[in-house]
């Protein structure tokens, strides 16, 4: 370092000391300056306080706003004011076919899940789910709309399970909504061995100065929230709907086409199913139901399929203590299995009316015999359409033969018009064409009769494979799904 660097170096580390002890401030400058940080400090604190002063009195005005809702509640719940509070638990009812969630809130079926079957997703089958099932009773007491899904269960057992198995016995679920030391409502749940349908009873204890039935009755509400459970989104929204029965044996269904179909039903009622592609959820009284009013609404939004509602009335008597029995009904739609349980669920198995559901019952009873004996379903079709096939035969061989000899008269008949061109000549014309037929031996019905004669068959056949549960997810060839 040469004799000018050292020199350039003193003097710029001079002027910067001279410039720091210029503009060091001075003693009032520095007081002041404390007093302004002092100040925002101060500031700082008070705001902090007034934000803490706010959140305090929202607080308390929420308690209080919540004190005052729950204290009106527990005015309109009066006696069963002790039901708003408690946790949502699940007790499971299962045996080899199926396991039924049963919650605490509300005391109803939860969820059901079916074994052995999937969406075409790959899922496990669950028909409903949570949100998605709204079930309970509506009925006015303590002056008040009561509406029991809202409140909690106490279950009769500790235990979140509750199996049954093939050869077991029967297994009990008591979900009760207290009301008072004396009074209560239980949902008395029974599910058995090897069965798609449980015991479903609402027992009433003491409720004759709970609940005010007007002309008899209770509500019961029952809401749905179908989900997709098949591959195509659009078939399977056209074949779910809600049906019912009537006591004679008489059986409806809403439109499955219509985007938004109501029914407003004022007489008694057997049961109602909640009908998809293939499977469905019944109520079925033991009694009767003394009218329903259901309504079905479409969604198709790739999710869910439908949306079901209905208000169903019960018979209530105030002056006793009452107990209303149903079954519940969660499975497939497979003919056979329906047709078991001697309720008339097959109907929901759209095989036609008339002579069209007469064949499809043939059909099935063929249908049945392959599927006993070959594994493959594609096999059963070829076969089964192999045997229509040989059926219609000769039906179809007397069409073939009548239209060959009219195609064989045809230069005979057009000479015929020759010979009678006028309008005048019509009838003669007629007389002369059915003198030919009957020489020859030909009936001018005799290629349309046949034909018109097979179609009842071949119509039964168009109903039967879209309906046919054994063809879910069955695959053959190419065809991943022959439903």
């Amino acid at each position: 370092m040469d004799r000018n660097t050292i020199i350039g170096l003193v003097i710029i580390f001079g002027i910067l000391i001279g410039f720091s002890y210029l503009n060091k401030p001075s003693k009032e400058e520095l007081e002041a300056a404390k007093r302004r940080s002092d100040s925002l400090a101060l500031v700082r604190v008070e705001q902090e306080k007034d934000r803490l002063d706010a959140e305090a009195e929202q607080l308390r005005k929420r308690q209080l706003a919540d004190s005052v809702n729950q204290v009106t509640q527990e005015n309109r719940l009066g006696t069963f004011s002790d039901a708003i509070k408690g946790e949502q638990k699940y007790v499971v009812l299962e045996n080899d076919l199926m396991r039924v969630k049963i919650s605490t809130l509300g005391g109803n079926v939860y969820s059901v899940q079916l074994k052995g079957y999937k969406s075409y997703g790959g899922d496990s089958l669950v028909l409903f789910s949570g949100s998605q099932n709204i079930f309970g009773l509506q009925f006015w007491g303590n002056n008040n709309n009561i509406e029991t899904n809202s409140l909690f269960f106490t279950p009769s057992t500790n235990d979140s399970l509750l199996t049954v198995t093939p050869s077991g016995q029967p297994q009990t679920l008591t979900m009760r909504l207290q009301s008072g030391e004396n009074s209560y409502i239980d949902y008395i749940y029974t599910i058995y061995p090897k069965s798609y349908m449980i015991d479903y009873k609402i027992h009433f204890v003491g409720m004759d100065n709970v609940i005010s039935a007007r002309l008899g009755t209770v509500d019961l509400i029952w809401d749905f929230t179908l989900p997709q459970l098949e591959k195509g989104a659009k078939n399977e929204t056209d074949y779910t709907t809600i049906a019912y029965r009537y006591p004679n044996g008489d059986y409806e269904e809403l439109n499955p086409r219509s985007e938004n179909e109501d029914e407003q039903v004022t007489t008694k009622l057997e049961w109602i199913g909640y009908k998809q592609q293939f499977f469905s959820t019944f109520l079925v009284a033991e009694e009767s139901m003394l009218n329903a009013d259901m309504q079905s609404v479409k969604i198709a939004d790739g999710t869910y399929t439908k949306q079901f509602q209905s208000r169903i009335g019960l018979p209530f008597d105030t002056g006793k203590d009452e107990t209303v029995g149903f079954k519940m009904y969660f499975g497939p739609n497979h003919f056979n299995t329906l047709k078991s349980y001697d309720y008339g669920f097959e109907n929901v198995v759209p095989l036609g009316s008339w002579i069209i559901r007469w064949v499809n019952y043939g059909v099935i009873w063929v249908f049945d015999i392959l599927d006993n004996r070959i594994a493959s379903y594609g096999l059963i079709i070829l076969i089964l359409t192999l045997i229509i096939k040989v059926v219609l035969f000769p039906l179809t061989y007397k069409s073939y033969v009548s239209q060959a000899k009219m195609r064989v008269l045809k230069p005979q008949i057009d000479e015929l018009g020759k010979k009678y061109p006028k309008k005048e000549d019509a009838m003669k014309k007629q007389q002369a064409t059915m003198a030919l037929y009957k020489k020859v031996g030909v009936s001018p019905m005799g290629g349309c009769l046949p034909m018109l004669i097979q179609f009842p068959i071949l119509i039964a056949m168009f109903r039967f494979f879209p309906a046919s549960f054994e063809l879910r997810q069955e695959s053959f060839l190419w065809a991943d799904d022959l439903s």
